[in-house]
């Protein structure tokens, strides 16, 4: 565990983070005293094993599976721990997300990447054996997420411009001033600006970041999570390097 947030004491909430190997992503579990939400997946799959045995040795139940948008190394995995947890409910934050990550999946299959049957094709007729996206991943019917244990709930929000995604999620844990922003930040490494990023996708991140500047500002924000880490960064850097590809 690269890192550790505790809550307040009277609902025993903690945010735990783990970094994958094969890409510089991380992974979020938060957790009450006795239950542990699992936010994003890896998109390998000894290390998404991995994750789950950490999950299953534990003292604490898996209350869900919350993927946070549609890029495969947030959920590339998902089907090594419905697998593993197959009661455990799987959800997203908006149909859009969930339509984002079976779109994703679709494109992977029709240019071959991975190459082979990875496990993360979506179910048809042509193929009976790929991963039921529509089954599986259900839509909060409110904007939380809930330990059973905590005194609050944490706040979810998906509302935001297509930017380094079609649509993205991000979870505000007030008591504990912190902002989980996911792929809005980077920390270290280049900001994606690749294939489904548009230079009017770019223009919206940089919105979207200065948005995020000052409300963390007015709400006392301390702690800012992202995905993609790798050493220290000012949160400036990144408007600076997203501008320089915008032309």
């Amino acid at each position: 565990m690269s890192g550790t947030l505790t809550g307040d004491v009277a609902d025993e909430r903690t945010l735990h983070d783990r970094a994958g190997r094969q890409a510089n992503v991380n992974r979020y579990l938060l957790s009450d005293a006795q239950n542990v939400i699992v936010v994003d997946l890896l998109r390998n799959s000894s290390e998404a094993e991995e994750l789950a045995d950490h999950v299953e040795a534990g003292t604490r139940k898996l209350a869900c599976i919350f993927i946070t948008h549609g890029h495969p190394d947030h959920y590339l995995r998902l089907n090594v721990f419905h697998r593993r947890f197959p009661d455990v409910p799987v959800n997203v934050a908006s149909a859009e997300i969930r339509d984002d990550i079976i779109g994703f999946s679709q494109w992977m299959e029709s240019v071959g990447w991975p190459r082979g049957r990875a496990g993360h094709e979506v179910r048809s007729d042509d193929n009976p054996d790929g991963f039921d996206y529509p089954g599986v991943i259900q839509v909060l019917g409110q904007p939380v997420l809930k330990l059973p244990l905590a005194a609050s709930s944490i706040k979810v929000r998906s509302d935001y411009a297509s930017s380094e995604c079609g649509h993205m999620t991000t979870l505000c844990i007030p008591e504990q001033r912190a902002l989980l922003a996911f792929d809005l930040l980077y920390n270290g490494v280049h900001a994606w600006c690749g294939p489904g990023v548009d230079q009017q996708g770019i223009r919206k991140w940089i919105q979207i970041l200065g948005e995020i500047e000052q409300e963390t500002g007015k709400r006392g924000v301390d702690v800012l999570l992202r995905s993609w880490c790798r050493g220290r960064r000012k949160s400036g850097q990144q408007h600076e390097e997203l501008s320089r590809n915008v032309h």
